[in-house]
């Protein structure tokens, strides 16, 4: 039994369409050709009736009315004087009984038995009127006429002629009552035929439509029930795509779409996590060259007050030159580690600008494949609009057909009597052209409320789309600074250097500093300048370390967002 509904459910909707649309004109053409076969034999039936059999029962009517006169007449001639008159009247009836005789045997030749009665009535008649030529000499001359001739000889001729024109005239009704029986046998078959073909091709249409409804009543409500729960988030939901008409390839498009948008989604979530790995690490990194900064800017205002201590108390040097050797040293050892310091926010600052430029990358994967998706989804809609032209197409067959069933009520009404069975057959495929146009619309509006779900999916991924285009913007925001920052550390370092060079240099020639104290005044200033301008640098630095705190916080609550929307689907 499953197999046999899955069969059921393969089979195309158009195909049933079209299978039904055959069968309907299958059906109509049958009966309109038992229909006219039966009009054409009973036309031909009463054709024959019309056209052979009444102008010959005219035809012996004729004779046997015209024979009635004639023997008047011949009375006339026997019991009156010799009239001249009514020879004439003899003569014309005598004409006109032989020419009918004559057409009526001519007539029957292709009929033995007719043509054997007309024959044998046209020689009876001869019989009959080959003793007037004997009886009008006799009342010409005057003479009675002979009574063995008028009483007994014509007497008997005449009720032979009458017997064969009646004999002639119930052969002819005869063969009218068999036409007339074989009229009513072929309506007889005629309406049986038209019945069985009425009854097996209603069956027929009733089962093949109540399967396509069930087909498509089954399909149907599977579908939705896999829709709505794709519309609650669970996008694990799979259709069956197994299906050979167009249920199984609306099912295939969208298991493409949802398998498209689960790979966009598990991405953008492991890309999130990513992200937010990438963050805390860039927080780290952030906390950690703010501490340098800090630890370089203590040590510059540390270089800048002895250098302002060293130039107030030059005259005084000699006398704590020690004191100043020991001081040297310290200022020596903290700019080896602010250089260190400074190299080492460099290094981070570099592989901060690495994983920016990497999480850029993925950025743009995931708005690369939400376009995608987009696509996905616009050529799904396309093929909606494709299955909506086929309910439309559905829906004029219907139409067609309706009008086709309203031309044969038409038809069957001229036709009176004889059209009452078509009637009724023309209303049944009205009747199933209406329930036929309207599940048409049916399936028009279901397709319309999957489209408005298809295009509430379209504004979800442009959504979607947007706030990956806001992220890439931070990202690019945080790319700048930290090229600020890598710009500062590196404008910083050869000033460190320079002082450290400075330093040692001091610290190797202290015993020719007390020979030239003019000297280490100046450079007490150089260095009190130098310090100044590290100590701005220090500052600056430590404004660009705040904003990039500021966007990594920014990241970081996008990042979270993002998780929190793919959450809401369920993946697995």
């Amino acid at each position: 039994m499953g197999a046999w509904i899955n069969r059921i459910r393969n089979i195309k909707i158009v195909h049933s369409v079209v299978m039904l649309w055959v069968l309907s004109l299958l059906a109509t053409t049958a009966i309109g050709v038992v229909g006219m076969n039966s009009i054409l034999k009973l036309h031909q039936t009463t054709e024959e009736i019309t056209s052979e059999i009444i102008p010959k029962l005219k035809d012996w009517e004729d004779v046997n009315g015209h024979m009635g006169n004639l023997r008047n007449t011949v009375t006339k001639i026997i019991d009156r004087d010799y009239d001249e008159a009514m020879i004439q009247t003899f003569e014309g009836l005598d004409q006109q009984i032989t020419t009918i005789l004559e057409r009526n045997v001519a007539a029957s030749q292709g009929n033995p038995e007719e043509s054997e009665l007309a024959q044998k009535t046209a020689q009876s008649y001869q019989k009959y009127v080959s003793y007037l030529p004997t009886l009008i000499e006799q009342r010409k001359q005057g003479q009675v006429a002979d009574k063995q001739l008028t009483n007994v000889e014509m007497t008997e001729a005449g009720n032979e002629l009458t017997q064969d024109i009646l004999n002639i005239v119930d052969y002819q009704k005869q063969v009218a009552d068999e036409k007339s029986a074989a009229s009513k046998l072929l309506h007889t078959k005629s309406l049986r035929l038209f019945t069985i073909i009425f009854v097996a091709s209603l069956l027929l249409i009733s089962t093949i439509s109540i399967f396509v409804l069930l087909m498509i009543r089954t399909s149907m409500k599977d579908f939705i029930s896999r829709v709505e729960l794709v519309a609650e988030g669970d996008v694990t939901v799979q259709f069956n795509g197994e299906l050979g008409n167009e249920f199984g390839m609306m099912n295939r498009a969208l298991n493409k779409t949802i398998g498209a948008i689960k790979t966009i989604l598990q991405t953008i979530g492991l890309d999130s996590q990513k992200l937010t790995d990438q963050t805390i690490a860039l927080t780290a990194s952030s906390a950690a060259m703010n501490m340098s900064v800090s630890e370089v800017s203590t040590a510059i205002q540390e270089v800048s007050l002895g250098s302002v201590n060293q130039a107030e108390e030059l005259a005084s040097m000699t006398e704590s030159f020690q004191a100043f050797g020991d001081r040297l040293d310290e200022i020596t050892r903290s700019l080896e580690t602010v250089d260190e310091v400074a190299k080492q926010a460099d290094d981070k600052a570099q592989n901060s600008s690495g994983k920016l430029a990497e999480l850029v990358t993925s950025v743009q994967g995931i708005a690369e494949s939400f376009r995608e998706t987009q696509t996905k989804v616009e050529t799904l809609t396309g093929s909606l609009a494709r299955v909506t032209e086929i309910t439309r197409l559905i829906s004029e067959i219907s139409t067609q057909t309706n009008l086709l069933s309203l031309n044969a009520s038409i038809e069957a009404a001229r036709a009176g009597e004889a059209g009452r069975g078509f009637a009724v057959v023309a209303g049944e495929i009205r009747k199933l052209a209406e329930q036929t146009q309207y599940s048409s619309q049916g399936i028009d509006d279901l397709l319309q409320e999957i489209g408005r779900e298809m295009d509430g999916v379209s504004a979800t991924s442009a959504k979607t789309g947007e706030v990956l285009a806001r992220q890439s913007e931070v990202v690019n925001t945080t790319m700048e600074a930290v090229q600020e920052i890598i710009h500062s550390i590196r404008e910083m370092m050869p000033q460190i250097e320079e002082i450290t060079t400075s330093v040692v240099a001091v610290n190797e020639d202290k015993n020719r500093v007390l020979l030239t104290v003019s000297s280490a005044s100046a450079v007490a200033e150089q260095n009190s300048a130098s310090a100044e301008e590290i100590s701005a640098s220090a500052i600056e630095l430590n404004s660009s370390t705040g904003d990039i705190a500021q966007s990594i916080k920014e990241l970081e609550s996008l990042s979270f967002e993002m998780i929190r929307e793919v959450e809401k689907f369920k993946l697995a």
